[in-house]
């Protein structure tokens, strides 16, 4: 009796951990090459921070190397499931476009727009979003270009455990 008392708390203990939100906020900043990644589960808060610059030098410096198609293909497949089944929350995107000249400043932000609001379209289609928030500021008097990037995305574990199993069976 205490056996089965034991694995009916066990089993729910489990159903109740596959269906906990994991929320992960994304912040990316150009301007300090500084990229921050906060994963949050009801208990536990995971922070990472990582130097895009020493990234960017190592890959140049690694091989690349080639996987299959049928390989990509099937990381196309579990991925598109995953992001049927993500949601955004708050996703920023602010943009500071300067070149020190006012015509090419405010072609290339109104560039810069076009793609941004592109972007926004697929994010509308394909997501389940609450707050989205496209800025581009021109800078007429300076020559720069600075981006901030943040958004909180959620995702249950139970989806990204079901599209490895998907995976696995293909």
């Amino acid at each position: 009796m205490r056996f089965f008392i034991l694995g009916g708390i066990i089993f729910t203990c489990l159903i109740i951990i596959l269906f906990i939100p994991i929320k992960i906020m994304i912040t990316f900043r150009n301007n300090r090459y500084d990229f921050n990644v906060t994963i949050k589960v009801p208990f536990k808060t995971i922070e990472k921070s990582l130097d895009i610059r020493e990234e960017i030098e190592n890959r140049w410096k690694e091989e690349s190397k080639t996987k299959s198609e049928v390989e990509i293909e099937n990381i196309y497949y579990m991925v598109k499931y995953v992001v049927q089944k993500t949601g955004l929350d708050n996703f920023i995107w602010k943009t500071e476009v300067g070149t020190g000249d006012a015509a090419y400043t405010a072609i290339f932000s109104g560039i810069i727009i076009a793609i941004k609001e592109n972007i926004k379209i697929l994010i509308k289609r394909n997501l389940d979003y609450k707050n989205l928030i496209f800025l581009t500021t021109p800078s007429y008097t300076k020559i720069s270009i600075d981006n901030l990037l943040q958004c909180n995305i959620r995702v249950r574990i139970i989806y990204i455990i079901m599209a490895r199993i998907k995976l696995k069976r293909k």
